[in-house]
């Protein structure tokens, strides 16, 4: 099967990580891969993670709300895509991704290169449920402090907002919106991408199936 990457895109807060976990309870097997997360690793364990010589500069911006520089993203993401494929993953999750032009044409040139196709999903919500569901978050990432997310959506309108508008023009979009229970989300979700949920009985042999 042609391995397939997966770029979920959203404001921050917007419903992202329900849509990956949707995913990964279709194929247990999905590999997914969050940047932020990659970087909250990094900010604890320093020297000790192995990309703390390519990201240490990041954690800085990231705290800040800013946009980190598309080239150690894209050495990352390009690390953690070729493991991925060589563990035998046919469908990886980029969270968050791509974020602004440059990575786009990143991605691209990397899926053109090794043969990978595409699917970009865009789960949308206003600004006004983005500040109510912060409000009711107690911890989160490095850049979902409350005094952080006003820039993170002024740097998505101005950054990302550009990747999601190219998309939809080029006829490579999904869209969904993030508004609902976490399951109508999901759902929406799996039935934008064309993915099933997957049925726990069918690993079982035939007699241990109800």
């Amino acid at each position: 099967m042609q391995p397939t990457i997966i770029g979920v895109l959203g404001k921050p807060l917007s419903g992202k990580d329900t849509v990956i976990k949707a995913i990964r309870e279709s194929d247990p097997s999905v590999a997914v891969i969050s940047f932020g997360t990659i970087l909250s690793e990094v900010k604890v364990l320093k020297e000790s993670h192995r990309f703390w010589p390519m990201l240490k500069d990041a954690v800085s911006i990231a705290e800040s709300g800013g946009i980190v520089p598309g080239d150690p993203i894209n050495a990352c993401m390009g690390q953690l895509i070729t493991e991925a494929m060589y563990a035998g993953k046919t469908r990886i999750v980029w969270s968050a991704g791509p974020r602004n032009e440059e990575e786009l044409h990143w991605l691209d040139a990397f899926s053109k290169q090794h043969n990978l196709k595409e699917q970009f999903l865009y789960v949308d919500v206003p600004d006004e449920e983005v500040y109510r569901r912060r409000n009711g978050r107690n911890e989160g990432r490095l850049d979902d402090r409350e005094e952080v997310v006003p820039v993170r959506l002024k740097n998505f309108e101005e950054i990302t907002k550009p990747v999601i508008d190219r998309l939809r023009k080029e006829g490579r979009l999904t869209e969904i919106s993030g508004i609902g229970s976490k399951e109508t989300i999901a759902s929406r979700a799996i039935e934008a991408l064309d993915l099933k949920l997957r049925d726990p009985e069918i690993t079982l042999p035939p007699m241990a199936r109800r």
